[in-house]
């Protein structure tokens, strides 16, 4: 969409993240801080994903995230391009070969709420909020 505009400029199921190709269910996009790549979340069963802005073509499709429509799962970006998405688990995906490691295990992750200036992730992971090295996934503090 053109942002001064409002015109359509592409429009496109992301069929491997929604496979039921409803545009309704993409709950969250964030832009990559490169700009090269969009991080979504989308369909039913909210799965995240890697897509090139270029052409909607997807770069990496993640898993289901349990299928539990009553939670709100998130995207962020690290400045250092790995996407940041998660449910019970965080992972942190690579954007160039989708690799993954999993940054923080049995969190309830329900929202990133921001990526400091030093890499840091401040992580809504109910009923707590943390702050997280993304490198390490330690966990500075917890309140």
């Amino acid at each position: 969409m053109d942002a001064k505009s409002g015109a359509v400029e592409r429009s496109k199921s992301v069929g491997k993240i929604d496979p039921f190709g409803l545009p309704g269910y993409i709950t969250r996009v964030r832009w990559s801080p490169d700009g090269r790549h969009l991080g979504v979340v989308a369909g039913k069963g909210l799965k995240p994903g890697i897509v090139d802005p270029t052409d909607l073509s997807i770069t990496w499709a993640g898993g289901m995230m349990g299928g539990r429509m009553a939670l709100v799962f998130d995207v962020a970006w690290t400045p250092g391009g790995e996407l940041l998405t998660g449910s019970d688990r965080v992972l942190a995906v690579d954007s160039g070969d989708g690799s993954q490691r999993i940054l923080v295990d049995r969190a309830e992750c329900s929202a990133v709420l921001a990526v400091g200036n030093e890499g840091e992730i401040l992580l809504l992971a109910a009923p707590t909020l943390r702050r997280i090295d993304p490198k390490t996934g330690a966990v500075a503090w917890s309140r």
